[in-house]
């Protein structure tokens, strides 16, 4: 196996320390100088956090969508590049449960406070739980597969789950469509 340079060690920790920077400065700005909202006081700061991240997490299950669909192509041609997209479609799977868990709990932090419950059944947030429930399925499917095929119907499930990707965005893109929840609970 190849050993990394000095030089790309080096550059690799720059990065780090970079981004750390950013992500101190950046919490810096959201928490403590930036005005609470006119609106929602100092609960809308969550904003900040939750709305990037749900964005990102609408990223992942494609990436896991196309590395699904290019081992279920390869892993007959070519095994080698079946195992890659494999590993990238697994790697892909974890991020979208974390950053979906992530938006998942500060929504219901946020809606504790804005609603006084933790939970309502609309659609934004009831389609944010399907997805997360069908990549950690996906994950579970992976780890408890006694068949041997868990690689495979891994990839046919990750198809469904990147079916829903597009109704999580709708749900939340026209929030008109749900604002009777809102009222309702506000």
């Amino acid at each position: 196996m190849e050993q990394r340079t000095p030089t790309l060690r080096s550059v690799a920790w720059l990065w780090f320390g970079i981004a750390i920077v950013v992500l101190v400065v950046g919490f810096r700005e959201a928490i403590f100088l930036t005005p609470a909202d006119a609106a929602q006081g100092d609960v809308g700061r969550i904003f900040y956090y939750h709305v990037p991240i749900a964005m990102l997490s609408l990223l992942f299950p494609y990436l896991n969508f196309a590395a699904s669909l290019a081992y279920l192509f390869w892993r007959s041609r070519d095994p080698l590049k079946a195992l890659t997209a494999d590993a990238f479609a697994v790697a892909s799977a974890e991020v979208a449960v974390v950053y979906s868990s992530i938006v998942l709990l500060s929504g219901m932090l946020w809606g504790r406070v804005a609603w006084g419950i933790w939970w309502a059944w609309d659609g934004r947030l009831t389609s944010m739980l399907l997805l997360w429930l069908l990549y950690v399925s996906y994950l579970m499917l992976r780890r408890f597969s006694a068949t041997g095929q868990g690689q495979t119907l891994a990839a046919v499930l990750s198809i469904f789950a990147a079916v829903d990707v597009p109704m999580v965005a709708h749900t939340t893109s026209r929030t008109r469509l749900w604002r009777r929840s809102q009222l309702r609970h506000g």
